[in-house]
This record gives C-alpha cells, structure tokens and sequence, in this order.
C-alpha cells in the first residue's frame, strides 16, 4: 500500500462515466429497494473521481453512508474488477454451503415424535429435543431411558 505522509493512498480510484452516475444515481432516488444496495451505491458516487464526482475522502464516505473504510476499499476493488452496478450486489460464494443433514422424511419422523404421546412419566415433550430417537442414517431407535438416582 502506498502511503503518503501518514494516510494511505487510495489503491484503487473510480472514475464514473455519465451513463453509470445516471444509473447510480436512479438507484439512489428510488424508493424501494435494500438499503445495503441503496448505501454501496451512494458510496460509489461520493468516491467518483471523474469530472462529475465530489471525489470525497473515505472518512468523509464513512461519515455519511456509515460504511466501513476498509468495506469502502472493498467496494472500490470491486467496482474495478466488475463494473459499479455488479460491485452493488454481493459475489456468489466460491465453496458450496454445507450438505443438509435431515432430510425431508427424518424431519417428518421428528414431527411425528414430537407430536406424539410423550414418553412415560412426562406431562409432554420439552424442548430442546435433542433427546429425541434419531440417527441422521434414517434408522431410528427407542426413547432414551433417564438414569434413576
């Protein structure tokens, strides 16, 4: 990073052509929408360095939309990489979630349990369930018995 006397240097600088400040600028004035859309937009356009922008420093950004200065350095790397208008929305994710372990019918296994009878010596069931008969397999096995004290 460059650094010049004690602030950092901007490493990467937007310069808006008219028709994208047109389109920023419609997003801004629009009334719906998501607000995290809405603000990274106002940003872009506070940061535009090209003849229409106020080209204003971070801190100043950060004071009006409450975004971060390094989500800020965030935005601006995206806007380069992708275009202003892609930079607004959140990039897909590069790993997959994580694999569902109850399916659909060890979900309905558990809701029939959970709606059934309770066990003997209870009033009802009491959440949490994590006592209930249930291997992630499929294969289920009896009501786990209380050890008597």
């Amino acid at each position: 990073m460059c650094t010049i006397g004690q602030v950092p240097a901007k490493l990467h600088r937007i310069k808006l052509s008219k028709s994208e400040r047109h389109e920023l600028e419609a997003l801004r004035d629009q009334k719906s929408g998501k607000a995290s859309g809405i603000m990274r937009a106002v940003a872009l356009l506070l940061s535009d360095e090209g003849p229409h922008g106020p080209a204003m420093k971070d801190a100043d950004i950060q004071a009006q939309t409450g975004i971060s200065i390094r989500n800020l350095e965030r935005l601006r790397l995206r806007c380069c990489e992708v275009g202003p208008l892609a930079a607004l929305t959140r990039k897909p994710r590069a790993t997959p979630g994580r694999e569902v372990k109850i399916t659909g019918e060890v979900h309905a296994r558990i809701t029939q349990l959970a709606c059934s009878k309770p066990p003997a010596g209870h009033a009802r069931w009491k959440p949490p369930f994590p006592r209930l008969p249930v291997r992630l397999n499929g294969s289920f096995r009896g009501l786990p018995q209380k050890a008597k004290s």
